[in-house]
């Protein structure tokens, strides 16, 4: 039982991190120590269908980590659900106090990436630039306006979950690019499930489309994979720094001492970015069984 609710608990984290659009789920997947398992387990559900056609029932349940998976699957509902006011206020009122939070966060967990890596060669300082270079061109991308339909949904649900495992790009981020976040979030505090649903749809077939091919990256070519995650995280620091605004071609940063806001917070923004990484290194020390 505490093994699972210790699962559960890093899906409540995870669910937590994925509703603040810039922080990505797949980054407490890593820093507790679950990224690959939950990687391989995705990988092992999509192959489901071909294993159970050929070797039964009881080879998928061996094969496919399902306990795990409904027990991350719990705690990112939980956390969806009775989370997504609290974020959405803390975020309209606390703007400064939340980015430096996940910045210090963010910034504690690229040291924890990049200390997984087998070795830095070439090949992995090329890809660490090419994931620093893509996350940066989607943080700094103009946001756009669509009409909701559902095919929209569903397709926005795919893209979203594809992002939301990969540490650094962040699935909410890129449906507030896409103008989905608020009109999403308000359809989870109100309950619309035709909506949910159809974005759910969408979200399952992107996991298990995309979680194979990640799964072998990572087995395959682990320094390469390891690098580019690293090089997404770095990017990312872009999305949750505290002094910042969305403008019509996209977001600009601003220093502390610059900030056309108002007061910039400067000693809460640095207390709540060494909360964010002093978490970091109690979920590295926490994730530790999980990896043995």
């Amino acid at each position: 039982m505490n093994g699972w609710l210790a699962i559960y608990l890093r899906g409540v984290a995870m669910g937590a991190a994925d509703l603040v659009p810039g922080v990505s789920g797949g980054t407490i997947a890593f820093v507790t120590g679950i990224y690959e398992r939950l990687v391989d387990a995705l990988g092992a559900l999509a192959r489901a269908p071909q294993r159970l056609w050929r070797e039964g029932p009881a080879a998928v349940w061996r094969g496919v980590d399902l306990p795990f998976l409904a027990a991350l699957a719990a705690g990112i509902a939980t956390s969806l659900f009775s989370l997504s006011r609290l974020v959405n206020r803390l975020l309209a009122e606390q703007p400064v106090l939340v980015w430096g939070f996940f910045l210090g966060l963010i910034a504690a967990s690229i040291g924890h990436v990049a200390r997984r890596l087998p070795r830095l060669g070439g090949a992995e300082w090329l890809c660490l630039a090419a994931g620093a270079a893509v996350a940066a061109g989607v943080a700094f991308a103009p946001p756009l306006s669509l009409a909701i339909s559902p095919p929209l949904l569903v397709a926005a649900g795919a893209l979203a979950a594809c992002a939301m495992i990969l540490p650094g790009i962040s699935g909410s981020f890129v449906l507030l690019l896409l103008g989905l976040y608020p009109p999403l979030i308000e359809a989870v505090a109100e309950r619309r499930w035709a909506w949910l649903a159809l974005f759910g749809a969408g979200a399952a077939g992107g996991l298990l489309a995309f979680a194979p091919w990640l799964s072998r990256l990572l087995h395959r070519h682990p320094g390469p994979t390891l690098a580019t995650l690293t090089g997404l995280l770095a990017g990312s620091l872009a999305v949750v720094w505290p002094w910042q605004e969305m403008v019509a071609a996209g977001r600009r940063l601003w220093w502390p001492w610059q900030y056309p806001a108002g007061d910039p917070q400067l000693g809460i923004a640095l207390a709540a970015a060494g909360t964010g990484a002093l978490l970091v290194l109690a979920l590295e020390w926490w994730g530790r069984p999980a990896r043995a």
